[in-house]
Parts: C-alpha cells; sequence; structure tokens
C-alpha cells in the first residue's frame, strides 16, 4: 500500500514539473503596459509590438513588387482641372517631415499652382503649432473654410485614438470614435462637421494612422474590396444623409474601430504603406490604390485598413491625393 502511495505522488510529481517546464517553455507572455494616452508621443504605444492588427490571413509581403520607379509625364485624364493644393499633418516629427516632403515633391511634379503645407507637432516651440484641440480645430478650419471646387486637400493625422460612448445614436456599433490631441480629444462628430462646408467638386484624402479609426470621419460609404465598389459603412441608416458631404471626401484609416494599430520600424504602418504603393505607382486608379494598400497592410502590417468615402465615387478614375 504504502509503496502504490509513494508511486502515486512520483507520478502527481512528474506531472507538475513537466507542466512547469512546458508553461516555462510555451507560455510565456512577455506583456508591456500601455504608455499613458493623452499626448502626441514620439513613439507608437509599447503594446502595438504585439502585432496588434486585426488580420489572421496567412498573407505574404514582396518588397520587391513595390520597388520604386521612375515617374514618366501623368498619363491623359490625370491632370484635371485642380485648383489649390492644401495640406495638414498631425504627427510625430518624423512622419510630419516624411509626409509633407512627400507631398510638396509629388504635388510639385504633378500639378501646377500654389502649395500650402501646415504641419503641428509636440516639440514646436510656436504654441500654435503644438496638436492641442484648439489648434487641431483651427488648422482644419484653415483647410476647408476658403475651399472652393477643383481644390485638392489633404489630412493626415498621426497618433492615438480610442472609442467612447456615442451620445446621438448615429453609430451602429454605439459608439463614437476619437481622436487624442495634447490636451484632449476630438470626436469623429466633431471632425465630420469640420468638413461639411467643402464645396461641390472640390477632393479631400484623408490619412488616419491611429488605433480605432475605421470611422473616424463618419463617412457613410465603405469601399468593400471584394465587390470593388461602395456600400453602406458604420453610421446609421437614418444618419447616412446628414453624414455626406457636397465634397468627395476618402478616408483611409489604418485599421477596423474595434482594434488597436500595430507599429512599424517605418513609422506609421499606414503611411508606410501609402508612400511605398505611390512611389511605386504614382498613376493609379481608385481601386487599384483600395487594392494595394490592402495588400500591403495586411501583407506587411498583418492589419486591414478601412476605407470610407463621403459620396460613391468612380474607381476608375485616376486616384490623385
Amino acid at each position: 500500500m504504502f509503496d502504490l502511495y509513494r508511486d502515486a505522488l512520483k507520478f502527481v510529481a512528474t506531472i507538475i514539473r513537466n507542466a512547469t517546464s512546458i508553461e516555462s517553455s510555451y507560455f510565456h507572455l512577455d506583456v508591456h503596459p500601455p504608455q499613458k494616452r493623452g499626448a502626441f508621443l514620439l513613439s507608437f504605444p509599447r503594446w502595438a509590438d504585439m502585432v496588434g492588427g486585426n488580420n489572421t490571413d496567412d498573407v505574404t509581403f514582396d518588397e520587391k513588387l513595390y520597388e520604386p520607379t521612375a515617374r514618366g509625364n501623368p498619363p491623359d485624364g490625370y491632370q484635371e482641372r485642380i485648383g489649390c493644393r492644401k495640406a495638414l499633418s498631425v504627427s510625430t516629427i518624423r512622419l510630419v517631415k516624411d509626409i509633407a516632403n512627400f507631398l510638396s515633391k509629388f504635388w510639385r511634379f504633378n500639378f501646377e499652382g500654389s502649395i500650402e503645407i501646415k504641419v503641428l507637432r509636440d516639440d514646436s516651440s510656436n504654441p500654435d503649432e503644438i496638436p492641442t484641440t484648439n489648434n487641431i480645430i483651427k488648422a482644419m478650419r484653415w483647410l476647408v473654410d476658403d475651399a472652393r471646387p477643383d481644390d485638392l486637400l489633404f489630412i493626415h493625422f498621426s497618433g492615438h485614438g480610442d472609442q467612447q460612448r456615442d451620445e446621438d445614436s448615429d453609430e451602429e456599433d454605439e459608439l463614437d470614435e476619437a481622436i487624442y490631441t495634447v490636451d484632449g480629444k476630438i470626436t469623429d462628430d466633431e471632425l465630420n462637421k469640420l468638413l461639411k462646408s467643402l464645396p461641390a467638386g472640390c477632393k479631400l484624402t484623408a490619412l488616419f494612422d491611429t488605433c480605432h479609426s475605421g470611422s473616424v470621419l463618419d463617412l457613410p460609404h465603405v469601399w468593400n474590396n471584394d465587390e470593388g465598389l461602395f456600400r453602406g459603412g458604420y453610421v446609421t441608416e437614418k444618419s447616412t444623409e446628414c453624414k455626406s458631404t457636397e465634397a468627395e471626401i476618402k478616408c483611409i484609416s489604418s485599421c477596423k474601430d474595434d482594434i488597436e494599430s500595430a507599429d512599424s520600424p517605418d513609422g506609421g504602418p499606414l503611411t508606410d504603406a501609402f508612400k511605398l504603393f505611390l512611389e511605386h505607382d504614382a498613376y493609379p486608379t481608385y481601386k487599384q490604390f483600395f487594392d494595394s494598400i490592402r495588400k500591403i497592410m495586411i501583407g506587411k502590417h498583418k492589419q486591414t485598413p478601412q476605407i470610407s468615402c463621403s459620396r460613391y465615387i468612380d474607381t476608375d478614375r485616376f486616384f490623385a491625393p
């Protein structure tokens, strides 16, 4: 009886020892706490190292397919009648410089006329250039208030995003999205209202490289990659009309509303994908651009970007940021 009891104890001890070995070898999880939100940090939050995307497809990425190509003259039909080009970039220091330089070179090569680019960054010695709530709202009004038909506008935001309870019942998921400023938040409802005054014929492209950004502009139509068209989006059906605009607004965001955006050694993953593709193909159609951004984001960064629009657009037209 004693031998049986002793053997049983040895058996249990062996199981415990093996389980401990297995746990230490295969179930170790190195968890990094998130940094404090509420500011435009010089890097993305540390927990974004853990992939952080919202796509589990086994999609490989071959950077050779997107090598930069020599840019020729714009094809026929690319240079539509375009007025002023204005851009606003709110971001970490390196990304502000990168996207501002990229846009300036891209626009100067392809179009004539004036170019204005305003940047807000958190290390600026000029208090008017720090990305506070008030300064971002003022900068967006600078971008849109004097806009005319045929103007080409651009917004770039790289920072932190969040969700909060929807107060006006315009969201299908009952949650509003928001971007963090250095001293607060700006909700998707507020961002949408700031763009409502854009006139018909004006075109705006927005790039939101942040968490919880799928419907950050509350645009009523979402790109369906499989069907190749826009369909109903995140806002409720009764809100579709009031969220639409006369202008053509396209928003490319780095992930769905309920997802944390991944980090990238090149900076913001969406900013990286945007530049990578347009340096490879400067004159894609909307469909080619949307498809390629999605493939790069899934293959390289393992997350699915969201593309929304204020109105239906012809995706066989040339895309110009």
